[in-house]
Parts: C-alpha cells; structure tokens; sequence
C-alpha cells in the first residue's frame, strides 16, 4: 500500500509539481490552518487576560468593601465585601494557572493568593482588629501588583507570538492568497482582543464609579504628588464645588481655617513617608455651616513598589464628634460637683466571688479614707482593714443584706484614719446587679465626726441638765424636810435647859443637818438652780468670816492662815455661794494634807488682764480688773493624769464614802457662772494651788449692800400679829405653827394654798403677814401672791423655797414680795425674815 501510494504521488498525473503544489498547499495549509489555530489561542489568552483583569478590579473593590465597611456609617456589610475577595481570588488564581504555564509570574501570583488566603482565614467571623484589615489591604495590594506583572508578560509574549507567525506567514512564497487569508484572521482576531479588552475596561470603569458613588463618604483620588485628581459627586454635592475647582490642591479652600494647617501638616507627612492618612478636620457645607470629618488615605503602589497614586474618603462624624464633646462637658461638670460636694462620690463594684473595688472616686475619697485612687480602684481591703474593728463586722453584714436585697442603704462607722485618727464617716448608696454576677453601688461618703461629737457633747448636756432638774426637785423635797428637822431640834433646844442631858444629841443632829444642807446647796449650785442675789462685796472681810468658822472645823494637824491685799477690788457676787467656794477649797485642801503635819494658805489679791495677754490670767478672760483668791496646800498634790478631770461632777479620788464628787465641779461651777474662771497647780508630792478669778465690781455701782455676819444671839420677837403660813408639807406647817407660836405670833397655818387664798378672801384685814412657799400642787406661790394682792395690795409678804432662780427674784420683786427665805431655814434665820417682813430692820429682839 504504502509503495502504491508513492509511486501515485511520484508517477501520478501532476507529478511532483501536484505534489509540490499540493505539498504546499497543504504546507500553506497547515500553517494557516496553525496560524488561524495560534491566534484562536491568543484570542482566548487575551479573553483570559480580560477575566483576569475584571478579577482584579473585583479584588479591589472587595477589600475597600472589607475596609470601610468597619467605618461608621457604611452601608454595606464586611460579608459582602469578603465574599466578593474570595471569589476575586478564585479567579485570579484559574486565570493564572491558564497563563502562566508555571512561569516565574505566575508562582508568584499563586503564592500571594494562597498568603492572602490565609490572611481571609485569619480575619475570622468576629469583628476583624485593624493590624488584621492591614494584612488584607497589603495583601490585596500586592498580589495586584502581582497580576499586573503576569498581565504585562503574558501579553508581552502574545504580542511576540504573533508577530513570529507574521514573519512565517510572509516567508511562504505562493501562499499569498492562504497569508492573506491568515492575515485577515490574524486582523480581525486582533481587532476583536481589542474590542473586548476596551469592553471590559468600560465596563471596569463603570462599576467603580458606581460603588464610590453608593458610598456615603466624600471619596476622592490624587496623584502620587498629593494633587487630587478625582472627586466623588457626592463631594461636589456637599462642598458646592464643581469637579474643576476641587482638583489639584482647591479641595483646601473647604477646609476650615482653623483645622487647615493641621490637615496639611499631616497630609505632607504621608506623602514623605508613604503611610496611611487618618486625621479629623471640618469641611464647609454649601449653606457655609462646618462639619467634622474622619479624612483617610492609603497609598496604591506599583510593580516596582513607589506609590502611584493615593485613594481616599472624608467620612461624616459630626454627629459623634457633637456626642462626645457633651459628655466630655458632662464629665467636667460632675467632676466639680465632686470636687466640691461636701464629701466623696463613689462607685463600688463587688463580684460574685465577693472581691470588691471602686471603680471610681472624686478626690475627696482619698482625704477620707487616707488612700490613693489608684489603690481604691484596685481593691478596696485598704478601706475595710481601716474601719474600726467594733464596726466592721456589723457594716460589711449591711453591705451584704443591701447586695441580696438591691435596696438603698446607709450607715455610719468609725475609720482609723493614718494620719487624723479616729473618724467617724456617713455612707450611703444604691446598688444594682452586674453582668458579671456581682453588684454595683454608686454612693456618697461624707466625714460627720463634728457632728457626732457635738451630738455627745448635746447628750451630755441634756444628761447634765436632766441631772439638773433632778437635782432641783430632790432638794425641794429634801429642803422641807430640814426645814422641820433643824426647826423642830432648834425649838427642842430652846425649850430644854442648857444642861439638859439631850442638848449635846440635838447638837449633833444640828450639825448632821447642816452638812445636809451644805451637800444641798453643792447639788444646786451644781444644777445653776440656787437663786441668790448678788450684791457689792468686800472679799477680805468674807474670807475672814470664812476662815474664822473653818479654823474651828479642821484637824489640828492643819494651820490656816489668811493674807489680803488692801488693793483687791470688791465684786458682785452671792456671798453664801462664796462661803462655799471657800468651803470646799479648804476642805479639799485639808484632806490632801491628810494625817500629817501641813499649812493652807488662802491668800487675797489684785490683779488685771490686759488686751494683750500674756502672765498667767487664764485664757478665757476678758481684759479687765479682778480680784484673784487663791487656797494654797502643802499636801500630796495632784496626779496628772488625772488632773483635768478634777472639775467633772462626781469624779472624786476619795475611798467610797468618802466624797461625793461634787465639791470641785460645784466650785467650776459657781466661778463660772460669776463670770470668772479657775485654775491649777500642782506637783505630786509638792501641793496644790487653786486661783479663783473674780471680775472686779463696776466703779458705777452705788449703795453696796455688806455682808452682814451671822450668829446673832437674840431671836426677834412679835406683838401677837396674825401670820399665814402656807405649805403643801405637813411637817412644815407643824414647824412653823410652833416656831410663830414660841415667837410671839398667832400663826393659821394651812396645806393647800386654795383654802389659804379663800381664808384671806374671807376676813381681808384679819392677817398681817403671808408666809408662803413657791412650788404646790394646787397653786403656785407666785398665782397665791397675785391673787391675794388683789384683796390686801399692802399685805407684808415672805416667800419661801428650795431653789428661785434668777427669774423668780425679778417675778418677786414685781409682785413687791416683802422677803425671799430659801431652804433650809435656821430657826433665826426665819425669825428675822419675819421680824424684817413685819417691822423692818427695827424689829425688836426678844429680851
């Protein structure tokens, strides 16, 4: 067969010319054919490029979706945008494959799309960090940069394939008609590339204006010099510039003045160095009126890696800039109320497991607490260690009931503060549950030890003065009965002869009684309830008579002696409350000697506390004169530590009965209440003296009573007047209707000042003398006074009680009481006060 066929070929009727021709023609032939073949697979390489290059332009658009979809106000979603890069990159990477046939460009695509595969993987479901949004965008980047190296090549070679085959296609002589033909193809599959390349880029160029003019960002484009060479619609819109004046550097004239150089300082910077913009300025609306934005830039960088152009986008966020500078303000202005809040503000988080913090403190917390913010925000055991060990556990069990209940809460508790000591604080707070299982209290802490202690000094004061009123009744009722107890003895005695086997028992019941009256009178003078006048007084010759009584009462271990100053200004005083002064100094000197061998010494002098001060007049003075009497004692002195206790009523370091307390405190009390002051000196071992600082009498002062000196030896008696003698205590009126008896007087005494008043009422001219008490029952002394007054207005008239203050002397002198008669009353003393009431001081004695 084979032979046959050739020698066909050879002897056939062409010959070798049919076989040149149709060698050739199968030659022309088979290289058009190749020729139409080759540029069908250009054709389809360069279909390939253009589904490479819609690729690209499909990554591209998917990592800006990616990128700005994490910028407030997109309105596209970050999914969208990496579905769109995997599918980009699925492309990208079939349409390498094709091309490249494993060329050195190719593997590079490849092996940026498997790193930027990885990157896609990496940026996971969640909300993506900018570090990972970086990898995409530079990932992106470079694998474009990629592609367009592999474009470049691939269309390199098909140029130059196809130019080979021109050259081919001339060298064939005879096959004009066939290169011709192959021509035309090779023409029109040319000019069909073409046409579907430039397509293909229309359409490129569609899609990208119409994703930037979706987007609500001002977007815009500038050459790798900084000038703008492209400008969103919506930028035109919103500046009111028209594209021509935008370009180059005429978006500037939107900035505002204020934020310009800002802008262009950070705008040089990128362009130096090739880094990202990201820097806020505000841009002019069309109406004039400013707005901040968020403006931000990347750099697109070439094959070669310097960058060729920049892409970038203004974002709007007034809005939040607006939000964010009214909380700011709202912060400043809580920030002044809690500076000055008379307190601390806090918050107090505790979590489940029961650890606690304050998240937030005003800075008068660490003043409070004597802690740091820093240390308060880390923990709070700082604050719990603090708090008084008395007081912790039973807070800490409020702060538990108040986490379990979610109701408000307050306290108060003492905090050993480091450097102040001993505070008492006030919480409150409200709490709320946390997501974390725990409890969030916001609440207020304020310092009220002030108060505090001025509420014990007002408990005090209410004690004391509760002890006051007390103080008074027990020595109203207590006074009424040594009224009959020394009356009755004095009336035994008088009734008794002289030797009388019982005078020496009622001596001593007389002086049992009067150290009844004297602890009385402390116990009032204690309660500022003892109602004495004060008058003009000479010290000097008081203190004679003081120290003359007590001479024959002290142990004969004790000498005591008296030096006054000729100069020593007189002073308005009580005279009795100054006997008692005397009284008790001495008497507490006295026992400070105790059984030894000592001297007390009461010395009487002037002196004057000047404006300036200075000396050793106490502090609290005013400038002025006074009159200084001081009780001096060699005896055992006084103890420190207890020295400034020594006035507080009832404090005594005596043995137990011994002392009551109220010796010293009545003393403080009286000087006090003269408008002096006291002080001490003492040594343990050494003595103590006592200072009693008198104001001296006004100079003004006319007619100064004297004090008159006691014991007289004869009673006044009467002429057989008619005397009333009102009191709600029988024992009283039993006293007092044998005593008027004894002295000569027709008493009516009665036990209800009703029947009294009724008495007089009666028979107006049938009394010549009212002798009542101030404090009944029924009636008042003073309501018996008034009413009485209104039938006898000239009716002679004694008052008598336990305690009259200073108001009840001003009431009785407007109701022109004749005589005041406190008790307890010596039988002398009310025989006088009669006399006095009935005659005047010209009373005659009984003889």
């Amino acid at each position: 067969m084979t032979t046959r066929l050739r020698r066909w070929w050879t002897e056939g009727p062409l010959g070798w010319t049919w076989a040149a021709v149709a060698v050739s023609v199968l030659v022309c032939g088979a290289i058009a054919t190749l020729y139409v073949a080759q540029h069908g697979v250009v054709t389809r390489s360069f279909e390939v490029l253009d589904q490479f290059g819609r690729a690209r332009l499909d990554l591209a658009q998917g990592t800006l979706h990616v990128v700005l979809a994490a910028e407030p106000g997109a309105p596209f979603g970050r999914t969208e945008g990496l579905a769109l890069v995997e599918q980009a990159i699925t492309e990208l990477e079939d349409a390498g494959v094709r091309l490249g046939r494993g060329t050195s460009a190719s593997t590079e695509v490849l092996e940026r799309i498997a790193e930027l595969r990885a990157t896609l993987q990496a940026l996971g479901a969640g909300e993506p960090p900018r570090d990972a949004l970086a990898a995409l965008r530079i990932g992106a980047h470079q694998l474009d940069r990629e592609a367009v190296r592999l474009d470049e090549a691939i269309r390199s070679e098909l140029r130059e394939r196809g130019a080979a085959l021109d050259r081919t296609f001339r060298w064939v002589g005879g096959a004009a008609a066939v290169l011709l033909g192959v021509l035309c193809v090779a023409v029109f599959a040319g000019g069909r590339a073409k046409a579907l390349s430039d397509r293909a880029l229309a359409e490129s160029e569609a899609r990208f204006r119409e994703v930037i003019e979706s987007l609500p960002q001002l977007v815009w484009t500038s050459r790798a010099d900084g000038a703008c060479d492209f400008v969103s619609a919506r930028w035109c819109e919103y500046s009111g510039m028209d594209v021509g004046s935008a370009l180059g550097l005429g978006w500037t004239a939107a900035v505002h003045p204020d934020d310009r150089d800002g802008l262009a300082a950070a705008w040089r910077a990128a362009l130096a160095a090739g880094t990202p913009v990201a820097h806020e300025a505000r841009f002019r609306r069309r109406d004039g009126s400013y707005r901040w934005f968020d403006c931000r830039a990347v750099a697109l960088r070439g094959s070669d890696g310097r960058v060729e152009r920049w892409f970038g986008a203004n974002t709007d966020v007034d809005d939040a800039h607006r939000v964010l500078e009214a909380l700011a303000a709202e912060q400043a202005l809580l920030a002044r109320v809690a500076a000055t809040a008379p307190g601390a503000i806090y918050s107090f988080h505790m979590d489940a497991s029961g650890s606690a913090r304050f998240p937030y403190v005003s800075p008068r917390m660490a003043e409070l607490v004597g802690l740091p913010a820093e240390a308060l925000a880390a923990s709070a055991a700082g604050v719990e260690e603090r708090i008084h060990p008395d007081d912790r556990g039973p807070l800490l069990d409020k702060v538990g009931h108040a986490r379990a209940d979610g109701a408000p809460w307050r306290d108060e508790f003492r905090l050993l503060h480091p450097t102040r000591g001993e505070r008492w604080l006030e919480v409150s707070a409200i709490g709320e549950p946390t997501a974390d299982g725990g409890s969030q209290w916001f609440g207020h802490l304020i310092d009220v030890t002030e108060r505090k202690l001025a509420e014990e000094r007002a408990t005090r004061a209410q004690k004391m003065e509760a002890l006051g009123t007390l103080a008074g009744g027990v020595a109203h009722d207590f006074n009424n009965l040594l009224v009959a107890i020394i009356g009755n003895t004095e009336l035994a005695q008088a009734e008794l002869p002289r030797d009388a086997p019982v005078q020496p028992f009622l001596a001593e019941v007389l002086r049992a009684s009067a150290r009844a009256a004297d602890l009385v009178r402390r116990i009032l003078a204690f309660s500022r309830k003892e109602g004495s006048s004060r008058v003009r007084t000479p010290l000097a010759a008081l203190l004679r008579e003081a120290v003359q009584m007590l001479r024959s009462t002290l142990p004969a271990n004790v000498a005591l002696t008296l030096t006054t100053d000729a100069d020593a200004p007189e002073v308005m005083a009580s005279p009795s409350q100054l006997h008692q002064v005397i009284l008790n100094l001495v008497t507490n000197a006295a026992h400070a000697i105790g059984s030894r061998r000592g001297a007390i010494e009461v010395r009487l002098g002037a002196a004057t506390v000047a404006s300036g001060r200075g000396g050793e007049a106490p502090p609290e003075l005013p400038p002025g004169a006074y009159a200084v009497v001081a009780v001096a004692d060699d005896g055992a002195g006084i103890d420190p530590a207890v020295l400034g206790r020594i006035f507080d009523p009832f404090f005594t370091t005596k043995p137990q009965g011994q002392g009551t307390g109220l010796g010293l405190s009545t003393v403080h009390g009286i000087v006090r209440d003269h408008g002096g002051a006291i002080r001490v000196a003492s040594e343990l071992g050494r003595g103590a003296t006592f200072q009693v600082w008198l104001p001296a009498a006004p100079t003004a002062v006319c007619a100064a009573a004297t004090v008159r000196p006691s014991g007289a030896s004869r009673l006044p008696r009467g002429h057989g007047e008619r005397v009333f003698f009102v009191d709600d205590e029988e024992p009283l009126t039993t006293f007092a209707s044998r005593a008027l008896e004894q002295l000569g007087y027709r008493p009516r005494v009665f036990s209800n000042p009703v029947a009294a008043l009724e008495a007089v009422r009666e028979q107006p001219e049938a009394i010549d003398l009212l002798i009542t008490d101030l404090t009944m029952p029924q009636m008042s002394g003073f309501e018996l006074v008034r009413a009485v007054r209104e039938v006898r207005p000239d009716l002679p008239i004694v008052l008598s009680s336990g305690f009259l203050q200073q108001c009840d002397v001003e009431e009785a002198d407007r109701l022109r009481v004749t005589e005041l008669l406190a008790k307890p009353t010596r039988l002398e003393e009310f025989a006088r006060a009669v006399a006095v009431a009935l005659e005047g001081e010209g009373a005659r004695p009984s003889g």
